[in-house]
C-alpha cells in the first residue's frame, strides 16, 4: 500500500447524511496504514498553489460532470457519491434509488393505503429513480388503480396542490428536506398529519426530522456504508478503467415516527387485526390466537382482510417477522440462530429458507451487504 494515503472528502457537512458518509470514510481509513481523511471545503481550487494541497484521492457529491473532469484533469482519482448525474463516467457509490421507492411503496401498502403521491424534483436523477421505483411497485399491485398514484411535479416547495389530494393519502418525499417542507405546508394549510396525509422522507436526518412539529418518518439509506465503500473504491480501484464500477447501496429500512403512524384501513375489524399483528408479531402466536374473541367467523374476516390489504393475515404476520429479522441482521451482531428465535420465525434453517425465497440469498449475505468488511 502507498504510504500517506490522503482521501479528500468534498461534501456538504450540513446534513446527517453527509456526516454519516464522513464516518464511513473514517472507518475505512482506519483499516489503511498512514491513511488520512481531509475535509475539503470551498469547492474546486482555482489556483495552482491550492491544488498542491489537494489529496490524490477525491470522494465528492458532484452535481455535474464538469466538476468531476476538473479533478481528473489534475490527475486525481475520483469517486462520486451523488445521484444527480445519471452517468458520471467515474467509479460511483450511491443509493439504490429505485429500491428506495419500492421500499416506500411496500411500507404504505402494508398500512392499507390506496391513494399515493410523490413529491420530488423535476429532471434530477435520484428523484426520478425514486419516483420510478415507487410507481412501478404500486402498479404491480392490482388493488392499486394507476390514477391513484400522483406525481406532484413542479417546484418541490409549492404546497397549493396538497389540499387536492384524497384523504387519507400516503406521500413519499424525495428527501427529508422536501418532507419537512411538506409537513410545514400541511401545518399552514390546516391539513392533519398523519390522519389526512401520511408523510415519509428519505435519508433519516434525525436532527431535521425530530425538530419538526410532527416528527418525520424516513428511509435509512445506509450512508455510512456508502462512505466506507467509496473510500475503498477510490483507494483500491485502478485509474482510467473503461467501465467504471457502480455500487448501489440498498436502503436499510423505514425509521417510523409520527408523520406516518397511521393504519389507513376503513374496516374497523381489519384495523384491529392489523394492530394486534403489529403488536405481537415477535411472539410465538398463531392467527387463531389473535382473533379468537372477535365477533366474526374467520373465513369472513380473512376475506375482508384480503380485500383491505391485498394479503392474508398469515402473510402479514410472516412479513412483519421477516422485516424484523432483516432489521436485526443489519443493526445487531446477534447470531442468526438467536434472530430466528427472537422474531418468532423459529430455527435458523427456517429463516434461511425465507431469505432464499424472498431475496435469493442467505441471511449472512444480507448482513454483509450493510456491515463493513
Amino acid at each position: 500500500m502507498t504510504k500517506d494515503v490522503r482521501i479528500g472528502l468534498l461534501i456538504d457537512y450540513g446534513s446527517d447524511f453527509a456526516r454519516e458518509i464522513y464516518r464511513g470514510v473514517l472507518c475505512y481509513a482506519r483499516t489503511v496504514p498512514n491513511a488520512q481523511v481531509v475535509r475539503m471545503s470551498g469547492g474546486i481550487p482555482d489556483q495552482d498553489v491550492k491544488w498542491s494541497r489537494v489529496p490524490s484521492h477525491i470522494i465528492g457529491q458532484f452535481s455535474n460532470p464538469e466538476g468531476i473532469q476538473v479533478f481528473l484533469d489534475r490527475g486525481r482519482k475520483v469517486v462520486n457519491i451523488f445521484g444527480r448525474i445519471p452517468d458520471p463516467k467515474v467509479p460511483t457509490v450511491r443509493i439504490d434509488d429505485v429500491a428506495v421507492g419500492r421500499m416506500a411503496a411496500d411500507y404504505f401498502l402494508a398500512r392499507g393505503f390506496r391513494h399515493f403521491a410523490f413529491r420530488g424534483f423535476d429532471q434530477v436523477a435520484f428523484s426520478e429513480l425514486r419516483w420510478e421505483g415507487f410507481r412501478e411497485r404500486l402498479e404491480e399491485q392490482e388493488i392499486v388503480p394507476v390514477e391513484s398514484i400522483v406525481h406532484l411535479r413542479g417546484d418541490s416547495t409549492r404546497m397549493s396542490d396538497l389540499p387536492g389530494l384524497p384523504h387519507p393519502c400516503a406521500v413519499l418525499c424525495a428527501t427529508d428536506l422536501v418532507g419537512s417542507k411538506v409537513i410545514q405546508g400541511c401545518m399552514n394549510l390546516g391539513i392533519s398529519v398523519p390522519e389526512s396525509l401520511s408523510i415519509l422522507g428519505v435519508d433519516n436526518d434525525e436532527f431535521l426530522s425530530e425538530g419538526l412539529a410532527v416528527p418525520l418518518s424516513s428511509i435509512d439509506v445506509g450512508a455510512r456504508k456508502i462512505g466506507f465503500e467509496a473510500a475503498r473504491l477510490v483507494h483500491a480501484s485502478p485509474r482510467n478503467v473503461l467501465s467504471p464500477p457502480l455500487i448501489l447501496q440498498p436502503p436499510l429500512g423505514v425509521i417510523e415516527r409520527k408523520s406516518s403512524d397511521l393504519m389507513a384501513v376503513s374496516d374497523p375489524l381489519v384495523a384491529e387485526v392489523l394492530r394486534r399483528i403489529r403488536s405481537r408479531h415477535r411472539e410465538f402466536v398463531l392467527i387463531p390466537d389473535l382473533i379468537e374473541d372477535l365477533p366474526i367467523q374467520r373465513r369472513m374476516l380473512e376475506r375482508r382482510f384480503s380485500q383491505a390489504t391485498g394479503r392474508s393475515m398469515h402473510q402479514e404476520l410472516r412479513r412483519l417477522r421477516f422485516e424484523a429479522a432483516k432489521d436485526l441482521l443489519v443493526h445487531s451482531d446477534l447470531p442468526v440462530e438467536h434472530i430466528a428465535e427472537s422474531t418468532a420465525i423459529g430455527e435458523s434453517r427456517q429463516l434461511s429458507a425465507m431469505f432464499k425465497k424472498e431475496l435469493g440469498m442467505t441471511p449472512t449475505a444480507w448482513r454483509n451487504q450493510y456491515q463493513f468488511r
